[in-house]
């Protein structure tokens, strides 16, 4: 049979050892968050939602064309970059503008007051967010397919059909020189209709 000896030593003094108190701390604790506990779920969501937004902002999503397709090798492309390079659209939309002589007469008269109501409304369309704007050059010139826009085009690019039809542009607007006359402005667009030459080098069209 074998024996367990335990040997205590009793060391010099008789002061006690505490344990860690946690009563005070554990109070003071819970009467912070009894108090500040609205803020502290503020200050937490802040952090979510910035955390959120950071995340959105640095996530790219989007993806081109040119992801899927060889630039060189599709012609659709190449009309694509035409078309950025050309204009800054928002939306393709249609409007047909008819210009008709009053109730009872066969024709429209007063060809200068015609041509200031065509530059007045070419102002207005420019200012519709809507309307494609050309950004290739510094003019705010809409790009719509009318009357006042092809006059003006064909006076630009050719300073002689201008002169002879008493037409020039003025502050890069369109507008009646010395010497016109009633009928000019329809001459012109009859010498147009009748022109087959390229005035659209962006669609291939003529002028007529």
């Amino acid at each position: 049979m074998g024996a367990v000896h335990v040997v205590a030593e009793r060391g010099i003094g008789n002061g006690t050892s505490a344990g860690l108190q946690f009563d005070k701390l554990a109070t003071y604790t819970t009467e912070f968050q009894r108090k500040n506990a609205v803020w502290v779920m503020l200050a937490v969501a802040a952090v979510t939602t910035g955390s959120v937004s950071i995340a959105v902002m640095e996530l790219d999503t989007s993806f081109e064309l040119t992801d899927f397709l060889s630039e060189d090798e599709m012609e659709v492309m190449q009309v694509r970059q035409d078309i950025y390079d050309s204009y800054d659209a928002a939306a393709w939309k249609t409007v047909d503008i008819f210009i008709e002589p009053p109730v009872g007469d066969d024709s429209i008269t007063g060809e200068s007051d015609l041509l200031r109501a065509m530059d007045f409304l070419d102002t207005r369309i420019s200012g519709i967010p809507e309307v494609v704007n050309p950004t290739s050059t510094s003019s705010d010139r809409p790009s719509y397919d009318g009357l006042y826009p092809i006059l003006r085009d064909a006076v630009d690019s050719d300073q002689s059909f201008g002169e002879e039809f008493h037409l020039a542009i003025f502050d890069g607007e369109l507008g009646i020189s010395d010497g016109f006359v009633e009928g000019d402005l329809t001459s012109a667009i009859s010498s147009l209709l009748s022109n087959q030459s390229v005035g659209d080098p962006l669609r291939g069209q003529t002028w007529s």
